[in-house]
């Protein structure tokens, strides 16, 4: 039996409020499926901001490398790191740092000379990257020297602290000291020296004290943009020298230098010079 209210008995003033709460019943189911749909529309919106901040922060833009090099011949450059460190470059040097750089992340990797004045900051480490090595920087000035082709790396402190890390161990090293690391090796060792005669490179002169011929022609080569080739009995020298010079002095004035402390026969082709005991 079906139940249902007959309306044609109602008077037109009840006929219009009937009227008037039917329309009110239907606004209500209508607004409440607006209601629905808009937290349906809202879900998206949320969801759709979300993935845009995932891909903002997973395709992060590719990082580019950052070099810095010196041919031979070039006594040094200046440069300054985005950290405020500086830096002196010595000649035949390459240097690489990534646009990741910033003062939070601090890292560069070299081959040859180069001279280091470093930003302190002891909670972001400055790291310089060798082959098989790595100098960690606590904020300091020092020199490091990893020329290319040779099985040494040396790094001199004049201030503040570093850490040399190899795979024979770590050393720290104290204002004043020589750390070297013979690759071949695997040998760390390490001395007083006079850290003053390593400041040459800023100072806009050339200090070499207590090292072999050999030594002293490598280094003054790639200062002048030479190849100097020293026959056996010179390059088996164990005798140590100390020459001091300008950097604007000419390479025939070393030369000359080299004579009196050793005498030879100079003998030069195009960019090789050749050095023989007299």
């Amino acid at each position: 039996m079906e139940n249902y209210f007959d309306t044609s008995t109602l008077s037109p003033e009840e006929q219009q409020d009937l009227d008037n709460v039917l329309l009110t019943l239907e606004s209500r189911k209508l607004a409440r499926k607006m209601n629905r749909k808009g937290y349906v529309v809202a879900a998206a919106a949320i969801a759709i901001a979300l993935i845009s901040i995932l891909f903002a922060f997973t395709c992060k833009p590719e990082e580019q490398q950052f070099v810095l090099s010196t041919r031979q011949g070039v006594s040094s450059v200046m440069a300054a790191l985005p950290d405020g460190s500086h830096l002196i470059i010595g000649p035949n040097t390459r240097m690489e740092y990534s646009s990741a750089f910033s003062p939070r992340n601090r890292a560069v990797s070299m081959t040859g000379e180069a001279y280091f004045d470093i930003s302190r900051d002891p909670r972001h480490p400055f790291d310089v990257e060798l082959v098989n090595c790595r100098i960690r920087v606590f904020g300091t000035k020092f020199h490091v020297s990893a020329i290319e082709g040779s099985n040494k790396v040396e790094a001199v402190l004049v201030s503040g602290a570093i850490r040399m890390d190899t795979p024979s161990g770590s050393v720290d090293v104290i204002p004043g000291t020589r750390v070297t690391y013979d690759r071949a090796k695997g040998e760390v060792s390490s001395r007083e020296i006079d850290a003053v005669s390593y400041l040459a490179l800023m100072e806009g002169r050339l200090k070499y004290q207590k090292v072999t011929l050999a030594e002293l022609c490598r280094n003054l080569g790639d200062l002048y943009g030479r190849n100097i080739v020293l026959d056996e009995y010179l390059s088996s020298m164990r005798d140590s020298y100390t020459l001091s010079l300008s950097n604007r002095e000419s390479f025939d004035d070393v030369l000359s230098a080299l004579d009196v402390m050793v005498p030879m026969d100079i003998r030069s082709e195009n960019e090789t010079v050749y050095l023989t005991k007299r």
